[in-house]
């Protein structure tokens, strides 16, 4: 029943899984105690496969960014259009339709703000001329494993920030449905 909850509670309100889970794995990229089994494991493999191994990492966040902005703009602009759509018939507002368009217009600001938030940029690690000296100066094999494994981590929480916008899209458009079908039969009866 727990577990029923939880995954109820991640579906309707997805940016506080996501900030949680951001959290965790910025403090992991930047905690060397902690990238060490991975970048031990990831060792193994050769300075080109790492090479090859970054320059994916790279290419998929470059894929994720795209295919979030496009995404959240076309969803951005849909859901301004279904609210516009709403304000009419705001006028003639009940006061016990009042509280669920609160709840709805609440909702959608968080919507908006994941929305915006998937434009913010994150960092970017195995390429640059400190990268370049690092490996000149360490152990490069060690320097373009721990640069996959923070990349692969930063990509993670693109994916899940992809994710939870698409929640928070969705959702909205459902409580915006919800929305307008109480105001109708708040109308009509």
């Amino acid at each position: 029943m727990a577990r029923l909850l939880s995954r109820a509670l991640e579906e309707i309100f997805p940016f506080i899984l996501y900030c949680i889970n951001k959290n965790k794995l910025l403090k992991m990229v930047h905690d060397k105690e902690k990238l060490n089994e991975d970048i031990s494991r990831y060792k193994a493999l050769s300075n080109d496969c790492l090479k090859t191994r970054i320059q994916e990492e790279h290419d998929r966040a470059k894929l994720i960014d795209e295919k979030t902005n496009k995404f959240t703009l076309i969803f951005t602009v849909l859901i301004g259009l279904l609210k516009i759509s709403i304000i009419n018939p705001m006028d003639i507002i009940e006061k016990s339709s009042l509280l669920i368009f609160f709840f709805v217009a609440t909702y959608i600001m968080f919507v908006v703000l994941m929305s915006l938030g998937a434009f913010a940029t994150l960092p970017t690690y195995g390429y640059g001329t400190d990268f370049l000296l690092k490996i000149k100066d360490d152990n490069e094999n060690y320097c373009r494993a721990e640069a996959l494994v923070q990349q692969e981590k930063i990509n993670i929480i693109r994916h899940d920030r992809n994710e939870a916008t698409f929640q928070c899209l969705r959702n909205s458009v459902i409580c915006s449905f919800v929305f307008l079908i109480i105001y109708f039969l708040n109308s009509f009866c």
